[in-house]
């Protein structure tokens, strides 16, 4: 298994990654506290993923609005 962490809310956002690849899918369900409880456990009880991706359209009916987005490696 790779050092990846793909994080998202629902199982249809994930369903493309979860599909195939050397990586780790964690469903978290939807809102911001299900979403820091369950990462807040993932990393706290196993390896350190060297990355984390999140993934999701944050609740966004049309894919038109949706960007990504990086943090500086610093945070």
């Amino acid at each position: 298994m790779s050092d990846l962490l793909i994080v998202a809310a629902m199982k249809e956002e994930a369903a493309d990654i979860m599909s195939g690849g050397d990586h780790e899918v964690l469903i978290t369900g939807i809102g911001t506290l299900p979403a820091a409880i369950a990462l807040t456990r993932r990393l706290s009880s196993g390896p350190l993923p060297s990355r984390v991706i999140n993934v999701g359209t944050a609740g966004a009916v049309s894919y038109t609005h949706l960007r990504a987005h990086e943090t500086p490696e610093h945070l």
